[in-house]
């Protein structure tokens, strides 16, 4: 059998870039440690939408519902208490946190939006919370000039690996005929 010269550089080329690499079998999965407390911030990103969505705590005095969802003349008229810091939230693990998403709209025209699914950073600590939001396939409208709500949960389970994460939904707006399919009623 001959070799020609082709054959033989293909070769030669085979070795030289195989030598280094190592077998995929043994990679260590990238797993954090258990923590007492877990920090998770909630971000945003935004399309097609002109106001920002921030989150706060909810009054101790007002009695709410997880998944309370309302536009509301004005934010004294909501369960909202103070903007949460940096949009980061502590849980202990083991527990949960419930929270208020919460915009403005500061325009003279209705907002419709709706939220991607929600992707955490890093992926590997995906595992083990759950977290009650807004990316439920509904749509939501904030009317002109008031304040839209919705009471939420983050269920960190015991198990939990890592000790701070990112949350981020993507809010697309959409038109007033797109929002009546999918619309989200109370």
């Amino acid at each position: 059998m001959k070799i020609n010269a082709f054959m033989l550089g293909f070769l030669i080329y085979l070795l030289l870039y195989c030598k280094d690499k190592q077998p995929a079998t043994n990679a260590t999965p990238l797993e954090g440690k258990k923590s007492e407390f877990i920090k998770a911030k909630i971000d945003w990103s935004y399309i097609d939408i002109p106001v920002e969505m921030k989150i706060y705590e909810i009054k101790s005095q007002i009695a709410y519902n997880l998944w309370d969802t309302h536009s509301v003349a004005s934010i004294e008229s909501s369960p909202v208490s103070t903007e949460i810091p940096e949009s980061t939230i502590v849980v202990q693990s083991g527990r949960y946190k419930e929270f208020i998403l919460g915009m403005k709209n500061n325009t003279n025209k209705p907002i419709y939006f709706f939220a991607a699914p929600h992707n955490v950073q890093p992926p590997q600590y995906s595992l083990g919370f759950k977290f009650k939001c807004l990316c439920i396939n509904h749509a939501f409208t904030v009317k002109p000039g008031e304040f839209w709500y919705r009471v939420v949960r983050l269920n960190i389970d015991k198990d939990f690996r890592g000790d701070s994460f990112v949350i981020k939904h993507e809010l697309i707006g959409i038109s007033e005929e797109r929002m009546k399919e999918f619309e989200f009623k109370p």
